[in-house]
Formats: structure tokens, sequence, C-alpha cells
């Protein structure tokens, strides 16, 4: 049912509700070059300016990097010498800033270079085709348990970060596999890590932000240890594997429509405006088990690929605005804004809103291998 108000500006607040079965089980995981190859890049430059390298990489692989300001890369005079042969783009990009005397920032799916940078991306790195694991901070602590006799009891807390091409989509499951910590005296170090068994069976997403935080923690054997000499292991992410469009034509005109994707069915249930808001509730019938996960959906609608506007007429701005579960109902709000609002008359459709929307089916549970050597510790 649709109610018109009188004189509504059209600024309006879309809250969907959206009710998902889910009957998938967890899939097999591989290793992410299994399923994504990397962006590769073929370069031989000797002396070539930084703005001229990066012009290159971008003509190379057609990955945007956002520069601010726009004169940043011509003002800086190093000079970049590179001779890359299908070298995966991360591992291209990392060289150029390390030649630039450059710290990028990673959001996400998108990448700057400014001023200042992100210092965590100058840690210590682990490059594996389309994804790169970086260390940026180790800590220890002193823990005494007391007892007889006491004991001092030394723990390590490593933190880092995944990176990944802008053109993949990984969301970190917080789970490490194979993780063997070795200190410099080649002791193995007890580094406990969470259940596998059971994480798979949970499949609980633990998002960590949008740039994929980690952290590793191991037990030292006593206070004569000065670095760690290896840690290595495997993140587990999820990686979309297939995908999906969701097209709605005149959204707050068509109640009671529904819209195929894949093997369900996304019903525009009802729409009520209330004052500047429009509430609109948006069913799921699932049965195909089609969604995997409802924090999939979650995380989905929260950090990037919101609906989108396709037509122009009516200008708009969609903006999330909060996600709300209960058992298998989701309820996700939307902030829909017109650059230039008009008041409607009694009877009036709603202004013309079609909409386009682009998410994952499937996914696939991956590896990301990570080995770094030679780790100082804080003294």
């Amino acid at each position: 049912m649709i109610v018109n108000c009188v004189r509504c500006k059209v600024i309006g607040l879309i809250t969907l509700v959206a009710c998902v079965r889910l009957f998938a089980d967890a899939p097999t995981t591989q290793p992410l070059s299994a399923i994504a190859n990397p962006t590769t890049v073929t370069m031989s430059l000797k002396n070539a300016s930084v703005k001229a390298a990066f012009d290159e990489l971008e003509k190379q692989s057609k990955i945007k990097i956002n520069i601010a300001p726009n004169d940043l890369l011509a003002k800086n005079d190093a000079k970049i010498n590179i001779e890359a042969d299908k070298m995966p783009w991360l591992e291209a990009l990392m060289s150029l800033c390390d030649q630039a005397n450059i710290i990028p920032s990673n959001y996400g799916d998108r990448w700057n270079i400014n001023q200042g940078g992100d210092r965590r991306m100058g840690g210590i790195r682990a490059i594996s085709g389309p994804a790169m694991v970086i260390l940026h901070n180790v800590a220890v602590e002193d823990e005494l348990r007391y007892g007889t006799p006491n004991k001092l009891i030394n723990k390590v807390q490593i933190s880092g970060l995944i990176c990944i091409e802008p053109n993949l989509q990984i969301i970190n499951t917080g789970r490490v596999e194979d993780l063997t910590v070795t200190d410099d005296q080649s002791r193995v170090i007890n580094a406990p890590t969470r259940d596998a068994a059971k994480a798979a069976a949970s499949r609980n997403i633990d998002m960590g932000g949008e740039r994929r935080d980690f952290t590793l923690s191991a037990t030292l054997p006593d206070n004569t240890v000065k670095q760690l000499s290896r840690v290595q292991g495997n993140l587990i992410a999820l990686s979309a594997t297939e995908r999906a469009k969701l097209e709605i034509p005149d959204l707050l005109n068509n109640a009671g429509k529904s819209f195929a994707v894949g093997k369900s069915t996304f019903t525009v249930d009802e729409i009520n405006p209330t004052g500047n808001m429009y509430l609109v509730k948006l069913d799921i019938d699932n049965a195909q088990g089609d969604f995997e996960n409802i924090s999939v959906w979650q995380w989905r609608m929260n950090q990037k690929n919101l609906p989108k506007q396709t037509n122009s007429k009516v200008p708009a701005t969609i903006n999330f605005q909060n996600v709300q579960t209960s058992g298998d109902q989701i309820t996700l709000t939307l902030l829909v804004q017109w650059n230039n609002p008009k008041a409607l008359a009694e009877g009036e459709a709603y202004p013309t809103i079609d909409v386009q929307w682009e998410f994952p089916l499937r996914y696939q549970e991956v590896k990301i291998p990570f080995d770094f050597k030679d780790i100082p510790l804080p003294k």
C-alpha cells in the first residue's frame, strides 16, 4: 500500500526489512591464488620521474590511485628504476612507493597517495599475488603469575592488516591457520589459534574494520628473545565467486512488485512516507539459499556497494544508516537524498528512482599466506 502526503520534501529515509533463511554449508578452503589471478604489469624504467612511473602503472593496470593534492607526484624529485616482467600490481605499487619515499593509504577498494599516508603501510610486507599482508606493530607484555615459585610470562602481540587489489572483494574472518612462530634461538613458540573446525562451523565474520585488521599472539619462552626469526601461517577469508545484480525500476512507485535475483525473489512489500521520510519494506524469498550468511549481508550493506541510482532525472544520493538483525530477519536503513527537493501535490507520483544493486550470491573460503622473517622485538 502506498500512502501519499500533500507536500513532501524529496528527502527520504528508506528502511528495508529482509527475511533470509540460510541453508549453506561451509565451502572447502582454497588458496586465494586458485580463484583469483593478480593484475600484472610489465615495466622497464630507468631514472624515470615519479609521476611518469605512476602514470605508467595506472595505464597498464587500469587501476586508479587517488592523488591529493593533484601535483604531489610531480613535485617529488626522486628517480624511479624498475624492471618488472608480469609483476603483481601490489608488488609494483609498493616498489614505486618505496623508491619515491611515499606511504600510501588503503581503504578497502580505494587506494590513496597524500601528504601523510597510513604509517601502518610502512610495516613488514608479505605479498602473495593479489593480496598483501603487512605487520605494522609488535608489543611485548610481562605477566607475573603468582605461585610457588612465581613465574614471569612474556607475551608478544603482533598487529597487521590485509590489503587486496581494488577489483577483488575479501572479507576477513579473523581466523588464522597453520600459525608457526619461531624465536631467534630456533625454538617454536606457543602460538594459540582459533579452533579451525569450530570457526568453519560457526562461520563467524570478524571484519576488524574496512582495512581488514588482524592480531597474532604468542607466549615467549623467556626474556632472552630479541627477535622472532620467522612468523608464518594462513589468514582465512571469504572471497566472492558469483555475483548477481538486482534492478528495481521506479522504487518508490512499485509497491507489490517482485524482482528475481539468482533463484531468490525480492518483493517491494509496502512504502509508507512519514513527513519527509519514506519507509520501504523489502521482503526476500530465499528458499533456494542464495544468500549464505546473515553477517555477509550486514557487511555488504554497511561497508560498500550500496544501491545506486541509474537514472539522472532526479539525482539522488543513497547512504547507509543502520542495520538491525533478529534471528533470520534483517532491517536495513538507508538515507536517500535528492539534490533538488520538490514539494509533491496530493495524488502526485513519487520521484522516479531506478535502483541497481550488485552483490555476491556465493562466497569461497580462501587462504592468504604470510611468511615474515627477522621481526625485531621492543627492548
